[in-house]
């Protein structure tokens, strides 16, 4: 999967809506909470799976292969939390709980995998860098950030 490979980007007023969904949500009522508040008519599944892949579900749950594991189920009950406001019926047994609602099971990304599929997402690394695991070795070898190069230029003309 490339960068390329991916769904077009979310209008503006979609990614307005999903990042007003998630402002809303806290800690404590998580990812389903996200959902329900979720206008499952403006966001798709791919856009989600990025959106996981990327981290911005992060602050609610940093398992980020549970939460893309997830974005079908979460879908699912964004639109029958639509359904149900649109109807104006109260639901027999109330809202669903948070609790009632657990999320599949299933082993993390390991590190360079998940920052893999985050520069897939979103074209750059944000979390890390794959190579900050040889930061030691490489300025063992002497190899200097390209953040630096300018620095050091400036510092030998003078």
């Amino acid at each position: 999967m490339t960068a390329s490979s991916l769904s077009p980007a979310p209008s503006s007023n979609a990614l307005k809506k999903i990042g007003r969904a998630l402002l809303s949500v806290t800690d404590k009522t998580g990812l389903v909470d996200f959902a329900r508040r979720l206008d499952a008519r403006v966001v798709n599944k791919r856009q989600l799976e990025n959106l996981a892949c990327a981290g911005a579900f992060d602050g609610l749950n940093p398992h980020r292969a549970q939460v893309h594991t997830a974005v079908e189920l979460l879908i699912r009950h964004a639109g029958s939390a639509a359904a149900e406001r649109e109807s104006s019926q109260v639901n027999l047994f109330g809202e669903v709980a948070v609790e009632d609602m657990p999320l599949p099971v299933v082993a993390d990304w390991d590190p360079n995998d998940r920052l893999k599929r985050e520069f897939e997402a979103i074209g750059f690394y944000l979390s890390a860098h794959p190579l900050d695991d040889y930061a030691k070795a490489l300025a063992r070898l002497g190899v200097v950030r390209q953040s630096e190069l300018t620095s050091r230029a400036a510092s030998s003309v003078e």
